[in-house]
Protein backbone atom coordinates (compact mmCIF):
# COMPACT_ATOMS: atom_id res chain seq x y z
CA UNK A 1 0.00 0.00 0.00
CA UNK A 2 1.04 3.59 -0.47
CA UNK A 3 -0.10 4.80 2.94
CA UNK A 4 -3.43 6.10 1.63
CA UNK A 5 -5.39 2.89 1.16
CA UNK A 6 -6.75 1.86 -2.22
CA UNK A 7 -6.75 4.56 -4.87
CA UNK A 8 -9.81 5.36 -6.96
CA UNK A 9 -7.89 4.30 -10.06
CA UNK A 10 -7.11 0.89 -8.54
CA UNK A 11 -10.73 0.38 -7.50
CA UNK A 12 -11.89 1.26 -11.02
CA UNK A 13 -9.40 -1.20 -12.55
CA UNK A 14 -10.66 -3.97 -10.28
CA UNK A 15 -14.28 -3.17 -11.17
CA UNK A 16 -13.40 -3.34 -14.88
CA UNK A 17 -11.76 -6.74 -14.34
CA UNK A 18 -14.78 -7.99 -12.43
CA UNK A 19 -17.16 -6.66 -15.11
CA UNK A 20 -15.10 -8.36 -17.83
CA UNK A 21 -15.29 -11.68 -15.98
CA UNK A 22 -19.04 -11.15 -15.37
CA UNK A 23 -19.70 -10.46 -19.07
CA UNK A 24 -17.69 -13.56 -20.06
CA UNK A 25 -19.71 -15.65 -17.61
CA UNK A 26 -22.96 -14.29 -19.10
CA UNK A 27 -21.79 -15.26 -22.62
CA UNK A 28 -20.91 -18.74 -21.36
CA UNK A 29 -24.33 -19.14 -19.74
CA UNK A 30 -22.93 -19.26 -16.22
CA UNK A 31 -24.62 -16.01 -15.13
CA UNK A 32 -27.52 -13.92 -16.33
CA UNK A 33 -28.26 -10.22 -16.26
CA UNK A 34 -26.23 -7.06 -16.53
CA UNK A 35 -23.24 -6.34 -14.34
CA UNK A 36 -24.57 -4.55 -11.23
CA UNK A 37 -22.55 -1.35 -11.41
CA UNK A 38 -25.38 1.18 -11.40
CA UNK A 39 -24.84 3.80 -8.74
CA UNK A 40 -21.16 3.12 -8.13
CA UNK A 41 -19.33 6.28 -7.07
CA UNK A 42 -15.57 6.56 -6.85
CA UNK A 43 -13.61 8.89 -4.58
CA UNK A 44 -11.98 11.94 -6.13
CA UNK A 45 -8.29 11.69 -6.86
CA UNK A 46 -5.62 14.32 -6.42
CA UNK A 47 -3.90 15.77 -9.43
CA UNK A 48 -0.34 14.53 -9.91
CA UNK A 49 2.35 17.12 -9.23
CA UNK A 50 3.97 18.72 -12.29
CA UNK A 51 7.42 17.60 -13.38
CA UNK A 52 10.10 19.25 -11.24
CA UNK A 53 13.86 19.38 -10.96
CA UNK A 54 15.70 17.84 -8.01
CA UNK A 55 16.04 21.24 -6.34
CA UNK A 56 12.32 21.97 -6.73
CA UNK A 57 11.49 18.63 -5.08
CA UNK A 58 13.98 18.96 -2.26
CA UNK A 59 12.62 22.36 -1.08
CA UNK A 60 9.15 21.17 0.08
CA UNK A 61 10.67 17.99 1.51
CA UNK A 62 13.15 20.05 3.55
CA UNK A 63 10.30 22.30 4.75
CA UNK A 64 8.74 19.22 6.35
CA UNK A 65 5.16 18.22 7.03
CA UNK A 66 4.83 15.82 4.10
CA UNK A 67 3.68 12.25 4.49
CA UNK A 68 5.81 9.46 2.99
CA UNK A 69 3.38 8.92 0.09
CA UNK A 70 3.52 12.66 -0.73
CA UNK A 71 7.31 12.52 -0.85
CA UNK A 72 7.14 9.48 -3.17
CA UNK A 73 4.72 11.36 -5.45
CA UNK A 74 7.16 14.28 -5.64
CA UNK A 75 10.03 11.98 -6.60
CA UNK A 76 7.80 10.36 -9.24
CA UNK A 77 7.63 13.81 -10.85
CA UNK A 78 11.42 14.19 -11.09
CA UNK A 79 12.64 15.84 -14.29
CA UNK A 80 16.35 15.39 -14.84
CA UNK A 81 18.39 18.27 -16.25
CA UNK A 82 20.69 17.59 -19.22
CA UNK A 83 23.83 17.38 -17.03
CA UNK A 84 22.01 14.97 -14.68
CA UNK A 85 20.96 12.78 -17.63
CA UNK A 86 24.53 12.76 -18.91
CA UNK A 87 25.78 11.83 -15.43
CA UNK A 88 23.22 9.03 -15.19
CA UNK A 89 24.21 7.68 -18.61
CA UNK A 90 27.91 7.81 -17.70
CA UNK A 91 27.20 5.92 -14.46
CA UNK A 92 25.16 3.25 -16.25
CA UNK A 93 27.79 2.90 -18.97
CA UNK A 94 30.53 2.39 -16.38
CA UNK A 95 28.63 0.22 -13.89
CA UNK A 96 25.98 -1.58 -15.95
CA UNK A 97 26.25 -5.34 -15.60
CA UNK A 98 24.08 -6.41 -18.53
CA UNK A 99 25.16 -5.48 -22.07
CA UNK A 100 21.71 -4.24 -23.16
CA UNK A 101 21.02 -1.85 -20.25
CA UNK A 102 23.16 1.08 -21.40
CA UNK A 103 21.93 1.07 -25.03
CA UNK A 104 18.32 0.84 -23.83
CA UNK A 105 18.60 3.70 -21.31
CA UNK A 106 20.66 5.77 -23.75
CA UNK A 107 18.02 5.27 -26.47
CA UNK A 108 15.24 6.26 -24.07
CA UNK A 109 17.15 9.36 -22.97
CA UNK A 110 17.85 10.47 -26.53
CA UNK A 111 14.45 9.70 -28.07
CA UNK A 112 11.95 10.03 -25.22
CA UNK A 113 10.56 6.62 -26.18
CA UNK A 114 9.19 4.29 -23.54
CA UNK A 115 11.02 1.01 -22.91
CA UNK A 116 8.10 -0.96 -24.37
CA UNK A 117 8.30 1.16 -27.53
CA UNK A 118 12.06 0.63 -27.81
CA UNK A 119 11.59 -3.13 -27.56
CA UNK A 120 9.44 -2.98 -30.72
CA UNK A 121 12.04 -1.09 -32.79
CA UNK A 122 13.42 -3.19 -35.65
CA UNK A 123 16.71 -2.61 -37.46
CA UNK A 124 14.74 -1.49 -40.51
CA UNK A 125 13.09 1.23 -38.37
CA UNK A 126 16.40 3.02 -37.77
CA UNK A 127 17.51 5.49 -40.45
CA UNK A 128 21.02 6.61 -39.51
CA UNK A 129 21.42 8.63 -42.70
CA UNK A 130 18.15 10.50 -42.12
CA UNK A 131 18.85 10.59 -38.37
CA UNK A 132 15.43 9.24 -37.37
CA UNK A 133 13.85 6.15 -35.85
CA UNK A 134 10.30 4.90 -36.32
CA UNK A 135 8.69 4.27 -32.93
CA UNK A 136 5.75 1.88 -33.16
CA UNK A 137 2.86 2.93 -30.94
CA UNK A 138 0.94 0.11 -29.39
CA UNK A 139 -2.17 1.73 -27.92
CA UNK A 140 -2.73 4.74 -30.21
CA UNK A 141 -5.67 3.08 -31.94
CA UNK A 142 -7.03 -0.43 -31.71
CA UNK A 143 -7.51 -1.04 -35.44
CA UNK A 144 -4.51 0.62 -37.09
CA UNK A 145 -0.80 0.13 -36.42
CA UNK A 146 0.68 3.57 -35.96
CA UNK A 147 4.11 4.99 -35.42
CA UNK A 148 5.96 8.23 -35.09
CA UNK A 149 9.33 9.33 -36.43
CA UNK A 150 11.70 10.51 -33.73
CA UNK A 151 14.87 12.44 -34.52
CA UNK A 152 18.08 10.74 -33.51
CA UNK A 153 20.47 12.99 -31.61
CA UNK A 154 24.22 12.65 -31.98
CA UNK A 155 24.25 10.81 -28.63
CA UNK A 156 21.76 8.23 -29.89
CA UNK A 157 23.88 7.62 -32.98
CA UNK A 158 27.24 7.73 -31.19
CA UNK A 159 26.69 6.91 -27.49
CA UNK A 160 28.77 9.02 -25.20
CA UNK A 161 28.04 12.22 -27.10
CA UNK A 162 26.37 14.95 -25.04
CA UNK A 163 22.56 15.11 -25.00
CA UNK A 164 22.39 18.59 -26.51
CA UNK A 165 24.78 17.70 -29.36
Amino acid sequence: MNGRGLSAAMIQKKIVSLRTAWNWAVKMGLLSGRFPNDGLRFPKTDEKPPFMTREEIERPIAAGGLRPYQIRELWDALFLTLPEIEGLLAHIRQHGTLPWVYPMVCSAAHTGARPSELLRVRISDVDFEGKAVLIHERWHTALVRTGRDVALTAGAIAPGTAIGA
